[in-house]
């Protein structure tokens, strides 16, 4: 849902957390497949935590990944804080030069 800033003084944050189910994404891909950049990334879109070389390695052998129990999504939001920053930042520079 799309909002203006100006929009938010009569809106309530609703905590949600356990409102709905865990959400479980399925992808499967055959073995000995060559990943091009754009899949890869695609894939680390919907399993940031995975290892590149763990899904590599396990297309290539067909050797089972240790899969961790996935972050929640706030976790995930805390780690992107700090990226998000460093874009910013960056591009700041950019301007400035």
């Amino acid at each position: 849902m799309a909002w203006l800033a100006e929009d938010g003084a009569d809106l309530v944050r609703i905590p949600a957390d356990d409102l709905f189910p865990a959400c479980t994404t399925w992808l499967l891909l055959p073995r000995d497949t060559l990943l091009r950049g754009y899949a890869l990334r695609f894939i680390q879109g919907l399993i940031p935590w995975l290892n590149p070389r763990e899904l590599h390695r396990a297309l290539e052998t067909g050797e089972k990944i240790d899969w961790r129990t996935p972050p929640c999504w706030q976790e995930l939001q805390q780690q992107r804080k700090p990226l998000e920053t460093a874009r910013k930042l960056k591009t700041a520079r950019r301007k400035i030069s």
